[in-house]
């Protein structure tokens, strides 16, 4: 009998010690050293990509990281520079006014003549960047107010009501963008909630080369602070800008935030530094007549 008492007191396990009680003083303290993934930081990751990032299985179109989008102006700012951007060109001169040639009302009805311009009237607006110079177009889907208050530099206002049109519903600068397989168009907005509805109808119209920044702006705003955002209108990021956001860019690749393995079911659709790629892949092979940006 003995013996089987001592048999079953060593075949039974010993109850876990009471977890230890936790202090106030050092419950913001987190430990240095980094054991590795697991359960609890993964959590935390789905936790973070839960409430940024909205992403669903039936998406047309494609994404692309904030990372990612600064990585590709940082090269493509640092390229110009190198290159040189040639100045703006000179202004036409204007001719005597009483040599110049204006045409009265029965020509016009007719549909012959010309109407020029005098001195004084206004400049005409500066020519939009190429797609050599500049290989992406980005479009802001928020309201006109929120985008004069902050928005990316270098980005076009679009307003999303603007889709609900059957006809004159894209700029001169989508249509360029769109027959280029070797661009990107980027929607954003503040948090993907209509952006997603914007790229999902461009992509229905024929954009095979949309993209919708992951996060949208508040992540990009977490994440990259300076030289991104502006609320002025600037076409062009400044040397300030570059250097900020190429401090910022080693900033997040040294530190890891979150850990290997706890990006989204669908990170394989979002656009990597390392892999940039056009949706629609070219049908002709680039020759050096072509353009210069191969993505």
């Amino acid at each position: 009998m003995r013996q089987r008492i001592q048999a079953k007191k060593q075949t039974t396990p010993k109850p876990l010690p009471a977890p230890p009680k936790s202090c106030e003083k050092y419950k913001k303290v987190s430990p240095v050293i980094d054991t590795g993934p697991n359960v609890r930081k993964r959590q935390a990751a789905l936790e973070l990509i839960k409430q940024y990032y909205h992403v669903r299985a039936d998406e047309l179109f494609r994404r692309i990281k904030a990372a990612t989008l600064v990585t590709l102006v940082v090269e493509v700012a640092r390229l110009q520079q190198e290159v040189g951007s040639a100045g703006p060109p000179p202004p036409p001169a204007h001719k005597d006014a009483d040599h110049e040639k204006r045409a009265d009302l029965q020509s016009l009805v007719e549909g012959t003549g010309e109407l020029s311009l005098s001195a004084g009237d206004a400049p005409a607006a500066p020519a939009p960047p190429s797609i050599d110079d500049q290989p992406y177009l980005l479009l802001d889907v928020r309201e006109r107010a929120d985008f004069e208050r902050e928005h990316i530099v270098t980005a076009r206002h679009y307003p999303a009501a603007r889709l609900a049109r059957t006809m004159n519903y894209e700029t001169a600068e989508m249509w360029r963008y769109k027959r280029s397989p070797d661009a990107l168009v980027v929607v954003y907005d503040e948090d993907e909630a209509t952006a997603q509805r914007c790229a999902t109808t461009l992509a229905q119209r024929g954009y095979d080369n949309v993209f919708i920044l992951s996060g949208g702006l508040k992540v990009a705003r977490r994440k990259f602070p300076q030289g991104l955002l502006t609320s002025g209108d600037r076409d062009r990021f400044t040397a300030a800008d570059i250097e900020a956001l190429s401090v910022a860019l080693d900033t997040f690749y040294t530190t890891i935030e979150s850990p290997r393995g706890a990006a989204s079911s669908r990170s394989t659709r979002s656009v990597h530094s390392s892999d940039l790629r056009a949706a629609r892949p070219a049908t002709k092979s680039t020759t050096m007549d072509g353009p210069r940006w191969k993505l």
